[in-house]
């Protein structure tokens, strides 16, 4: 079999994200996500390989239910129709019915104890399935594959295994023997289905993470993101039994960001953030030691917390680079004016050896 772009698609999204269909004529494959734009790009590498085979599509509405609240009806709100549903041990609703295409956009009245509550599931403007009710509850779709010949094919070319398959899923290619385009496919989708790419703006902690059951596959992932030039962290258990692996740094996350572009949208916006949060400009060591000696020849004689006011940066961070002034022998302190009320502050003053760095450095 050839190892097309199309067949990694099916074979990495089924591997990691869905199951074949465990039965006696191995019917099938289902995969689910709350992300359309991977369970479209699925469906559009299945068609392009079996021309004029049909799919299926379910929609699964999951509502956690509390202090005993019992529900009598989940109707659509549009037809009017009655929805089926079941609650399973852990108190969840869950209802299953199926849909003609993902671009899903549905109301629905739940009726529990005599009061009614509107749900609401629609997709994102990125392509993520979203869910609005006054009960906890959420929403994903799935992908359905019907085609028996094809599936025991691809189990057997691609060695997926049947059923839960979380533990045992393995890479059957020797990935040194794959093209890099090869590599960019899988790693799509493997970081689109199952990957996080996390940002905080607020502390800069930027990174990607793809956690799973296999160790083995971890490895066989570390091995193609090498091929490409990125470095991971070291593969580590969790404690919930599986095992992590980390993608941190600006090299490595700047060098992902160019070479794979990932199918979902939401995943691929947050790894450009990360990967421009680098190109901002930011003071060098001189440019910085130059702007804070300018404002205490400016201000000076100043105090640390004047000096936080005028240029609206924290304290903490003026005191770091007053202290690398007088390190240099740039600025003095000494003790200003006793206040009414409240310690003496310490302020600070150019010397002569910051003027002459000032005048040198125009």
């Amino acid at each position: 079999m050839k190892i097309n772009r199309n067949y990694l698609i099916l074979s990495e999204a089924i591997r990691t994200e869905g199951y074949i269909i465990k039965e006696k004529n191995m019917q099938g494959a289902a995969i689910s996500n709350k992300d359309i734009n991977i369970l479209n790009s699925i469906e559009s590498a299945y068609k392009s390989i079996c021309k004029n085979r049909n799919t299926s599509k379910i929609l699964v509405i999951i509502l956690y239910l509390k202090n005993k609240e019992k529900i009598q009806k989940l109707v659509n709100f549009k037809t009017k129709k009655e929805l089926k549903f079941s609650i399973d041990k852990y108190d969840r609703l869950i209802s299953t019915h199926s849909i003609k295409n993902f671009d899903i956009n549905l109301s629905y009245v739940v009726i529990s104890n005599n009061r009614s509550y509107e749900l609401k599931i629609k997709v994102s403007k990125e392509g993520i399935i979203t869910t609005q009710c006054p009960i906890q509850s959420t929403s994903y779709a799935t992908l359905q594959i019907y085609n028996a010949p094809f599936m025991r094919k691809l189990k057997k070319e691609f060695d997926i295994p049947l059923g839960k398959k979380s533990y045992r899923i393995d890479f059957p290619f020797e990935i040194e023997k794959l093209s890099k385009n090869q590599i960019k496919t899988i790693l799509d989708i493997v970081i689109s289905c199952e990957g996080c790419v996390f940002y905080n703006k607020k502390n800069k902690d930027r990174i990607i993470k793809i956690k799973l059951a296999s160790k083995k596959y971890l490895e066989k992932l570390e091995h193609m993101f090498k091929r490409l030039g990125v470095t991971c962290q070291k593969i580590r258990p969790t404690t919930d039994g599986l095992f992590v692996l980390d993608i941190r740094r600006k090299d490595n996350l700047k060098k992902l960001n160019k070479e794979v572009n990932l199918t979902s949208k939401k995943k691929q916006r947050i790894l450009d953030e990360i990967a421009n949060s680098y190109n901002i400009k930011r003071f060098t060591h001189y440019s910085a030691q130059k702007e804070y000696l300018l404002l205490i020849k400016k201000y000076g004689p100043i105090s640390i917390k004047e000096a936080s006011k005028k240029i609206l940066k924290g304290e903490h961070t003026v005191h770091f680079y007053f202290k690398k002034l007088i390190k240099e022998g740039y600025s003095t302190k000494f003790n200003g004016k006793p206040p009414k009320i409240g310690k003496t502050p310490k302020v600070y003053k150019i010397t002569k050896d910051g003027l002459n760095f000032l005048n040198n450095h125009r």
